[in-house]
């Protein structure tokens, strides 16, 4: 034979060979594309060393695998071990080694939040904290460094890019393996991260459409509910004292916390554990928030100092206001009793108010408002004498519980609680504080970054039935508050322009800018968005009806029966009343419908 023959021969029995390693590897090679594009490699060495990985990969984690080598998973899981092992190699490059080692880091990073939905605006406030690494800080500086970042691993298939920018996601093959890599080697400063990103995007809960802003936070709650419960906090459990931070960290923290998109009170020291377990429990895993809790506590101890007693207090405070939400009030007495000995033990004041409004809540919801109000008239003043001030978020809160009770009670027909006045006395020095500013520049200097909308919300209740003229004032000024701080087409927008549309309509009929605003707050919402959608539905129907414009009042009436039979159901009162009316609509129009 000859040799050109013989050439001609081994090329062929070559080429079958690399034909038939390609055919066990399909799916691996669907990824291969972006590794031979940014690496330049050939296919031949490509196999060759997807071969190698393979090998050492099954050997050190076959039980991940299941059986057999030809195994799916095994297959796609050593294509991204060598896209790993080669972008750990880049890090070494002279000049850009940073960009590579930052990468690797956020990938790790990803693996302590849901993978469907790794967005810079949550994940970036973990910023928030006394011992952020320079790592972190460098790839949320701004959203073109991380998605810069981000794109690294887009580019090597770890991560996919999303419709949204600076939001991508993982594919969950690769977040599995990832996590499975990661089991026993647990990281506390990413886990605190997670856990600071989580808890400074936690919105607030007095205003109605709070358990919607947290829906997506849980997920990331949960995908770190397994660390928590086996991290040994070995240098403590996470603490953000905003006090140590400088004066340039505090402006950053501020604006972080002043996102249009975000609603919190950040006090001058925040445990991102408390917020993240009281997630669970209004998710109803209030068991896992509290064993996390006791977990973090026993691991905490008391006796090691006054940072030590400061975060066992707030933890303590936490599980209190988690049995609470259970109903298991005995045991948030003890709970509350143990806080306050060790506050009282450390001259904790701040918290021993905190302690004080907790057992206020607890009294009120065992069935005794009259103590219950007693107690916060009390403490309302106690914060205000003891120079914390009208504006400290102790004393607002307290202003706030006592107002929601005498709201609630007097809304029940007790004449007892039925006094409005006490209401408008207790609520208007804060509308002199706006007046004066007090507001913007508490906002700079302090913590209550949500006074000025809680303060006009809770005035413009108030007045609803006494005064509307001047509850429209109020809603007029509560809708600016909510559109500068969470925009123009959100939800919290559409709830108060839907507010307005209501106390405009009944202070005076025939308010042309109850209508516009109604249909404002209707173009936002959607059927999706369940009661405050059937609201805004129902009273535009009554507006329209009023002017007589049938055939709106129609369109209205029938989205009011559709959204009421979708919340509600049709044996539903709602429904049937929804009913009703529109048929009063099309008997009073004797043209359009007859």
């Amino acid at each position: 034979m000859s040799t050109q023959t013989t050439s001609r021969s081994e090329s062929r029995e070559q080429h079958d060979n690399l034909l038939s390693r390609l055919a066990g590897l399909p799916l691996a090679l669907a990824q291969a594309g972006s590794y031979l594009r940014t690496t330049r490699m050939s296919l031949t060495k490509y196999l060759d060393l997807y071969d190698n990985s393979r090998r050492q990969l099954l050997e050190s984690h076959r039980p991940l695998f299941g059986r057999g080598e030809e195994n799916f998973r095994g297959s796609i899981w050593t294509t991204w071990s060598m896209s790993i092992n080669l972008l750990s190699d880049m890090t070494q490059r002279a000049g850009s080694g940073n960009r590579y080692r930052n990468a690797l880091k956020l990938l790790r990073l990803i693996t302590y939040f849901e993978p469907t939905d790794i967005d810079f605006s949550i994940l970036r406030r973990g910023l928030i904290g006394n011992e952020v690494p320079q790592w972190f800080k460098d790839v949320f500086e701004n959203e073109l460094s991380f998605v810069a970042h981000a794109e690294i691993l887009v580019e090597r298939s770890l991560l996919n890019g999303t419709a949204k920018y600076a939001t991508f996601s993982m594919h969950r093959v690769v977040y599995d393996w990832l996590c499975a890599f990661d089991e026993k080697d647990l990281d506390e400063q990413l886990l605190s991260l997670a856990m600071c990103a989580i808890a400074f995007s936690t919105p607030g809960r007095r205003r109605r459409s709070w358990k919607g802003d947290e829906e997506r936070l849980i997920l990331h709650a949960l995908a770190i509910e397994d660390r928590l419960l086996r991290c040994k906090f070995i240098s403590g459990v996470p603490m953000v004292d905003l006090g140590t931070l400088t004066s340039t960290q505090r402006e950053n923290a501020l604006l972080l916390v002043r996102d249009p998109e975000w609603y919190m009170e950040l006090n001058n020291t925040q445990q991102p554990l408390a917020a993240v377990t009281y997630l669970f429990s209004v998710f109803g895993k209030t068991q896992t928030g509290l064993q996390i809790i006791d977990t973090a506590l026993a691991r905490n101890g008391q006796g090691n100092g006054i940072k030590d007693a400061q975060v066992s207090v707030t933890l303590l405070l936490s599980k209190a206001t988690i049995l609470i939400h259970q109903q298991s009030f005995e045991a948030a007495r003890s709970c509350i009793q143990s806080t306050s000995n060790l506050a009282r033990l450390h001259n904790f004041q701040l918290d021993l108010y905190q302690v004080e409004l907790l057992n206020a809540i607890v009294t009120n919801k065992e069935g005794n408002p009259r103590l219950a109000i007693q107690m916060l008239t009390r403490l309302v003043q106690f914060c205000k004498e003891s120079g914390l001030g009208l504006y400290h978020s102790s004393t607002l809160s307290a202003v706030i519980e006592l107002d929601q009770i005498l709201n609630v009670e007097g809304g029940k027909g007790n004449t007892t609680f039925n006094d409005v006045n006490v209401r408008i006395s207790l609520l208007e020095p804060y509308v002199a504080g706006v007046e004066g500013n007090a507001f913007p520049e508490l906002a700079m200097v302090a913590d209550n970054t949500s006074s000025l909308e809680d303060i006009y919300y809770e005035l413009f209740i108030t007045c609803e039935k006494i005064d509307p003229p001047q509850a429209v004032e109020f809603g007029e000024n509560l809708l600016q508050v909510v559109t500068g701080r969470y925009g123009t087409n959100s939800k919290k927008t559409a709830e108060a322009l839907s507010d307005l549309c209501f106390m405009r309509h009944h202070a005076r009929k025939d308010d042309p800018r109850a209508l516009q605003v109604g249909l404002q707050a209707a173009e936002i919402l959607g059927p999706d968005d369940g009661r405050e959608y059937f609201s805004i539905c129902w009273r535009l129907r009554d507006i329209y009806g009023i002017a007589r414009n049938w055939e709106e009042a129609a369109i209205w009436g029938r989205r009011a029966v559709e959204s009421s039979e979708s919340e509600f159901g049709t044996q539903s009162e709602d429904h049937a009343q929804e009913a009703r009316a529109l048929l009063k609509i099309y008997e009073k129009d004797e043209t359009w419908y007859s």
